[in-house]
C-alpha cells in the first residue's frame, strides 16, 4: 500500500481508512485503482444527516431556568430550535437543529448562525439574554470539509450498504467509522456513535494485523 499526502508519502502492507462516509462520496481521497464495485455502492447507498450546535454563553445569568432544562421551539415544517440550557451546571446554552434548516442556519455563516440563535432564545427566555451574551460558536459539521455531515445513514434501499463499505478491499484496504460499526451479530446497532467508530477501528486493527 502506498499513500501520498500533503505532508509526504506513506508506505506499509495494509491501511485502514476512518474518514466518514461523507468524505469518501466527496472523492475528497482518490484510490488508484479504483474501489471495486462493491465497496463504491456501499459509499453510495450511505448519505451524512446534519446535526449542528451553536454554543451560546452567558454571564452568570440563568433567566430562571434551572440548569439541565430544555427549551423547545418550532418554526414550521422540519425547523426547530431545541436549547439544552446550562448543562453540567456551566453559564452556557446548547441549540440543537438539524436537517436542511441546519444546512440553512450553517450557510448563514458563524455570526449569522449566532445572531438567530440568540434572538429565538431571547424570545423565550426573555430581552434580558441579550444582554447576558457574552459569546459563542457554531460547529458546522455539514460544512466541513473533514467531515461532511454527521450520524451517517443508509439511504432507502441500501440496507446493506454498511456491510459493503465494511469488507476489506484485498484483504489490505479496511473502512473503519461509526458507519461500519457493527456488532458480533453482524447488525450495525452500534452506527452513528463514538462507541461504534472506536470498537470498528478495533476489529479494522485486529483484522489488518491477522
Amino acid at each position: 500500500m502506498h499513500v501520498e499526502t500533503d505532508a509526504g508519502a506513506l508506505s506499509g502492507r495494509s491501511a485502514i481508512v476512518t474518514v466518514s462516509a461523507g468524505v469518501l462520496a466527496a472523492q475528497s481521497i482518490q484510490f488508484d485503482p479504483p474501489l471495486p464495485p462493491d465497496t463504491r455502492s456501499g459509499i453510495a447507498g450511505i448519505g451524512m444527516g446534519a446535526l449542528t450546535k451553536i454554543g451560546l454563553g452567558f454571564g452568570g445569568e440563568r433567566f430562571g431556568l434551572p440548569a439541565n432544562s430544555n427549551l423547545w421551539e418550532t418554526l414550521g415544517s422540519g425547523a426547530s430550535f431545541n436549547f439544552e440550557c446550562f448543562p453540567f451546571d456551566r453559564d452556557v446554552v446548547v441549540a440543537y437543529i438539524g436537517g436542511d434548516y441546519a444546512r440553512g442556519v450553517v450557510a448563514l455563516g458563524e455570526q449569522g448562525a449566532l445572531a438567530l440563535a440568540l434572538e429565538r432564545f431571547a424570545g423565550m427566555a426573555g430581552a434580558g439574554a441579550r444582554k447576558a451574551f457574552t459569546g459563542g460558536r457554531l460547529h458546522a459539521w455539514s460544512a466541513d470539509p473533514y467531515a461532511m455531515g454527521c450520524y451517517s445513514h443508509a439511504l432507502p434501499g441500501q440496507a446493506g450498504a454498511r456491510a459493503s463499505l465494511a469488507k476489506p478491499v484485498a484483504e489490505k484496504l479496511f473502512f473503519a467509522g461509526e458507519a461500519t460499526a457493527a456488532g458480533d451479530d453482524g447488525s450495525f446497532g452500534a452506527a452513528m456513535t463514538a462507541g461504534g467508530a472506536f470498537l470498528a477501528g478495533e476489529a479494522a486493527a485486529r483484522a489488518a494485523a491477522a
